[in-house]
C-alpha cells in the first residue's frame, strides 16, 4: 500500500450533519441539544435483514450474540433483560395490529421513562421523555417534563420551542410568544422558530411584529412557501391587498398545488377591484381543492396506523440510544438502535449510530457494507461516500476508493472533505499530480487552512513548481507559525535554487 507522506493525514469531515436540511421546517419536530447531535457517519441497513426475521426479544439471549461487539462492550445480563423485557413481540401471531399499536406506544413511554430513571439529573433524558408523551398527544405530561428539563438546563432552546408549540396548539398565544422568544435567545439557528413566533404574534394581533419575524425567516428559508402564505394572511388582515396579492403569488410560484393561496389571491384581487382575476383565482381554488380531496381519499385508503406508530417509536428509540451512547452505554445503545431498525428499516439515526459502533470496534468490513447500503438508499449522502473511500483505501480497493472520493465531490461540491481526500489520493496512492493540484486549488477556496495550503505546496513541489509551492507553504506558515514541519518545509523550499 502506498505510504502517506508525513503531515498528510486523512481526517473525518467536519459538520457532517449539516448535509441534512429540514425540508418541512414548519412541521413539529424534535430537536436534541448539541450534546446529542452526534456525527452522522454511517448506516447499518446490513443488520436489517437479520432483524426482520428475528424477534429482538430473543437477540440478546442467543448464545454468542451481542450485536457484533466484543465481550467488553456487551450488555450486562441485567441491563439487557431490563430493556428487552419492554419490547413488544412483533412476530406474535396472536396480536392484532391494533394491539401491537397500543403496546408499541406503551413501549415508547416505558423506554423513555427507563432512560429518565437511569439519568434523573440529565436534561436530555427528561426532554426525550417529554417528547414521548407529546408523540402520544399527552401535552399535560409533556409540559411537566419539559419544565423539569428547563430546571436542569435553563438555556435549552429546544425545550422552550416545544413549550411554545404546545402553548400555540392549546390557544395560549401569549405564552407561546414568550417561549419562542426565549428559544430564539438561546438558539437563534433553531429551524423555523422565527416562523412559529410570527404565527404566535399574529394570533395575538401583533401584526407588524409578526411581519418582522417572518422577514427573518424568509431571509433564512427563502424557498419555504409557508412564509409567504402567512404573510399574505397578515396583509389581508391589514387590508393591504397589494402586498397580500404579491405574497400569495410567491407561494403559488413555489408550490402551485396548494389550495389556500388561491383563495387568498381571490380575496386580495377582490379588494383591489380586480373582479375577473378574483373569479379566476376562485375557480383555480376550487379545482386545486377538489384534487386535494381526491388525493386525501387515496391517502386514507393507504393509511396504516401501525406503520405510523412504528416510525414514531423508532424515532424515540434512536434518540434514547444516542443518550446511552453519549454516556458510554454502548450495549444499551446498540440494542435500541437495532430495535429501531426492526421497527423502521430506514431510520437513518439508528443507521448512523450502529455504524459508529462497528467502526469503534474495528469491524471495517461490516461498516463498509453498511455505508454502501446507505448510499444506495440515499445517493446524495456525501458522508457515507467519504467513509466508503477511506475503508476501500484501507482494504487496497483503489478503484472503489477513487470512485467513492469522487462521489463526495460530486454530491457535496460545497464541502472541502471530498476535494482534500481525492487530492491526497492522487498525490499518495494513484499519482495524478495535475488533477491533484486542480482539486487542492478548489479546496483552498472552500477551506483556506494551514493543512490545506501544505497539501497544495506538497503537490506543487511534486510538479517541480517551486514558486507556487513557496507561495502555498508561506500561507501555511502564516496560518500556523508554530508548526515545525511547515516551517522546515518553507525553509527548504526557500533555499532551493
Amino acid at each position: 500500500m502506498a505510504r502517506r507522506r508525513p503531515g498528510l493525514r486523512r481526517t473525518k469531515p467536519q459538520g457532517a450533519q449539516a448535509q441534512v436540511h429540514a425540508s418541512k421546517q414548519m412541521r413539529p419536530r424534535r430537536v436534541l441539544s448539541p450534546t446529542l447531535l452526534l456525527l452522522g457517519i454511517a448506516s447499518v441497513f446490513g443488520v436489517v435483514l437479520f432483524l426482520q426475521k428475528t424477534d429482538l426479544r430473543d437477540v440478546a439471549t442467543q448464545p454468542g450474540t451481542n450485536g457484533g461487539l466484543g465481550e467488553r462492550e456487551a450488555l450486562s445480563e441485567s441491563a439487557s433483560s431490563e430493556i428487552r423485557a419492554l419490547f413488544v413481540p412483533l412476530l406474535d401471531p396472536a396480536l392484532t395490529p391494533e394491539e401491537k399499536d397500543r403496546l408499541l406506544r406503551q413501549e415508547q413511554l416505558d423506554l423513555a421513562q427507563l432512560l429518565a430513571d437511569a439519568f434523573p439529573h440529565d436534561g436530555d433524558a427528561r426532554f426525550l421523555l417529554a417528547m414521548a408523551h407529546q408523540e402520544q398527544g399527552d401535552s399535560v405530561s409533556a409540559v411537566q417534563h419539559l419544565e423539569a428539563c428547563l430546571r436542569l438546563q435553563p438555556r435549552r432552546a429546544d425545550a422552550h420551542d416545544q413549550l411554545g408549540r404546545i402553548a400555540q396548539q392549546t390557544g395560549q398565544h401569549a405564552r407561546a410568544v414568550a417561549h419562542f422568544r426565549r428559544a430564539i435567545q438561546h438558539g437563534p439557528r433553531l429551524t423555523g422558530v422565527h416562523y412559529r413566533l410570527g404565527e404566535a404574534l399574529k394570533s395575538e394581533g401583533m401584526l407588524q411584529e409578526a411581519i418582522a419575524e417572518l422577514g427573518k425567516n424568509v431571509a433564512i428559508y427563502p424557498q419555504a412557501p409557508d412564509n409567504y402564505t402567512l404573510l399574505g394572511d397578515i396583509y389581508l388582515e391589514q387590508q393591504n391587498y397589494a402586498k397580500a396579492r404579491a405574497a400569495y403569488e410567491k407561494t403559488v410560484a413555489l408550490q402551485p398545488d396548494l389550495a389556500r393561496p388561491y383563495y387568498g389571491l381571490a380575496t386580495a384581487c377582490a379588494g383591489l377591484g380586480l373582479a375577473e382575476q378574483s373569479a379566476r383565482h376562485r375557480r383555480t381554488f376550487s379545482e386545486v381543492e377538489a384534487r386535494a380531496r381526491e388525493q386525501a381519499k387515496v391517502e386514507r385508503v393507504r393509511f396504516r396506523p401501525l406503520e405510523i406508530t412504528r416510525k414514531s417509536v423508532a424515532h424515540t428509540h434512536a434518540d434514547i440510544a444516542r443518550v446511552y451512547n453519549a454516556r458510554q452505554r454502548d450495549g444499551q445503545a446498540m440494542l435500541l438502535w437495532q430495535r429501531a431498525l426492526l421497527l423502521d428499516p430506514q431510520n437513518l439515526a439508528s443507521c448512523f449510530g450502529l455504524a459508529d459502533l462497528y467502526l469503534r470496534n474495528e469491524r471495517p468490513a461490516e461498516a463498509r457494507t453498511l455505508y454502501q447500503r446507505i448510499v444506495t438508499i440515499q445517493p446524495t449522502n456525501g458522508v457515507a461516500y467519504f467513509f466508503l473511500g477511506q475503508l476501500h483505501e484501507d482494504a487496497r480497493r483503489w478503484d472503489a476508493a477513487e470512485e467513492a472520493y469522487a462521489k463526495v465531490v460530486e454530491v457535496s461540491p460545497d464541502r472541502p472533505e471530498g476535494y482534500q481526500a481525492l487530492a491526497r489520493f492522487y498525490l499518495e496512492v494513484r499519482p495524478n499530480l495535475p488533477r491533484a493540484k486542480e482539486l487542492a486549488s478548489a479546496l483552498i477556496k472552500l477551506a483556506p487552512s494551514a493543512s490545506n495550503f501544505h497539501l497544495l505546496a506538497t503537490i506543487c513541489e511534486g510538479r517541480n513548481e517551486r514558486d507556487s509551492a513557496l507561495v502555498a507553504i508561506r500561507q501555511a506558515v502564516e496560518l500556523a507559525p508554530r508548526n515545525v514541519q511547515y516551517r522546515q518545509f518553507y525553509e527548504r523550499i526557500k533555499g532551493t535554487p
